[in-house]
């Protein structure tokens, strides 16, 4: 009999400072300001790797067009061999501008439980946790990323939902039916 125990981070691992093209970044700074911050962790020769990483970057610029600046993404190789050259390469050749490319990734994927490639962490609030992690990405999961970080927006902006009328006594649907 064989018991494998598999376990994810709840909560976000800090990092700080300079990025693969010389600009700073802080990790909980980013989340104490209400950012979420999208991680991908990639492999070098990755083909599955881009296409998740795009389809998280087009997730992403829908929601900063309504909220500027709301995510932040940030490009990890899985490893610590990889050089900057590489991780900035990678970046503008698969032409995601969204993501910051780092070149050391081991300690901060161990952290979330990435084995599989990519694997992708969705992080946000102030108390720095993980809205969302997984092993094996789907289109679907830019749904649960989006809808994460839309009540991200909402527990930080009480006053987005609390315009709300209290109670609703009748309203029109048109074209009916709907």
């Amino acid at each position: 009999f064989c018991s494998l125990n598999i376990s994810f981070a709840q909560t976000a691992m800090d990092f700080e400072g300079l990025d693969c093209n010389g600009n700073y970044h802080h990790l909980f700074s980013d989340l104490d300001s209400g950012k979420a911050v999208a991680i991908i962790f990639y492999m070098q020769n990755c083909g599955s790797c881009p296409p998740v990483a795009k389809k998280i970057q087009a997730m992403a610029n829908n929601i900063n067009t309504q909220m500027p600046d709301m995510v932040r993404a940030y490009a990890f190789p899985y490893v610590n061999s990889t050089t900057c050259t590489y991780s900035a390469t990678w970046t503008s050749t698969n032409s995601l501008p969204l993501f910051m490319p780092y070149d050391s990734g081991a300690v901060q994927a161990a952290h979330y439980g990435g084995f599989g490639m990519p694997t992708v962490v969705l992080l946000g609030g102030m108390d720095h946790r993980v809205l969302f992690s997984t092993l094996s990405f789907s289109t679907s999961d830019t749904t649960l990323m989006r809808d994460s970080i839309m009540a991200l927006h909402n527990d930080m902006n009480p006053s987005a939902v609390s315009n709300l009328p209290s109670v609703v006594s009748s309203f029109s649907v048109f074209p009916n039916p709907a």
